[in-house]
C-alpha cells in the first residue's frame, strides 16, 4: 500500500475515535485511535524521504495518535526515531520535541500512587512581561486561584450543590475535586491541571472532558 493509503486508514479510524470519545466510549476511542496510530505508522513507512515536509506531518501525526490511545512507549519511540532524520522541517521537530515532553510529564503522573481523571486543562498566561517558560509570580498565582475556582463552580453545579454566593468551596468539594498542577510543554508560560480522583469519577470526567482526551482544552488568560 502506499503513503496514501495506508493515511486514509488512519483518518478513517481517528475520526471514527473521535465521534466515539463524544460519546463518551473512551476504551473504544483508544483502541480506534490505537489503529489510526499503527496505519500512520504504515504511511510514515512509506513516505519519499524526499518529501521531506509530508514525512514531518506524519511523523508527528504518528506519535500524537499514540499517545490519544494512551500508548505513551510507542509515541516516545516514534517521536524519537523521526527526530534522527536529518532532514526533519523545524516545525515537526519543535513538535514533537513538545510533545516528547508532554508523554514524560504523563509517564509521571502514571507511576504516581493518586489516580486522576483522563485528560488534563492546559492553561497559558500570556501578554505583558510572559516569556516563554516564565512569567512573574503574581499574574501566575492569579491566574491558579481562577482556574481553582473555576473547577469547584463546575463542581459544585455537577454534583447537585446548593449555589455557594460568597466564601470559599464546601471541605467535601475541596477534598473530593483536588486539582493539581503540571509542567507542560513550552510556549508563552503555562501549565497543564489534572483532577485527582477521589471516588467522584463521573463527574471528574465531565471536568476534563472538553478537548481533554483529544489533545488539550485551553484556557487563556492575558495579564
Amino acid at each position: 500500500m502506499t503513503w496514501i493509503e495506508h493515511h486514509r486508514v488512519s483518518e478513517v479510524c481517528a475520526t471514527q475515535a473521535e465521534s466515539l470519545l463524544r460519546e463518551g466510549r473512551r476504551d473504544e476511542a483508544r483502541q480506534q485511535y490505537a489503529l489510526a496510530a499503527e496505519a500512520e505508522e504504515r504511511a510514515l513507512e512509506a513516505v519519499d524521504l524526499a518529501k521531506t515536509r509530508t514525512y514531518g506531518i506524519t511523523a508527528v501525526s504518528a506519535a500524537s495518535l499514540h499517545f490519544k490511545a494512551r500508548q505513551t512507549e510507542q509515541a516516545e519511540r516514534v517521536a524519537m526515531q523521526s527526530m534522527r532524520f536529518d532532514q526533519l522541517p523545524v516545525f515537526a521537530r519543535h513538535q514533537l520535541q513538545h510533545l516528547l515532553q508532554v508523554v514524560w510529564a504523563e509517564e509521571t503522573r502514571q507511576m504516581t500512587d493518586l489516580r486522576f481523571a483522563p485528560g488534563q486543562v492546559l492553561v497559558s498566561v500570556n501578554g505583558g512581561q510572559v516569556v516563554t517558560g516564565g512569567a512573574p509570580l503574581a499574574p501566575v498565582l492569579e491566574t491558579v486561584k481562577a482556574v481553582e475556582s473555576i473547577f469547584h463552580r463546575a463542581a459544585e453545579f455537577l454534583s447537585g450543590a446548593d449555589h455557594r454566593k460568597r466564601g470559599p468551596p464546601s471541605k467535601l468539594i475541596q477534598d473530593e475535586y483536588r486539582a493539581w498542577l503540571f509542567q507542560a510543554p513550552p510556549g508563552s508560560y503555562q501549565f497543564a491541571v489534572a483532577i485527582q480522583e477521589n471516588g467522584a469519577g463521573g463527574v471528574c470526567d465531565v471536568l476534563v472532558r472538553g478537548g481533554c482526551e483529544r489533545v488539550w482544552g485551553v484556557i487563556a488568560i492575558p495579564k
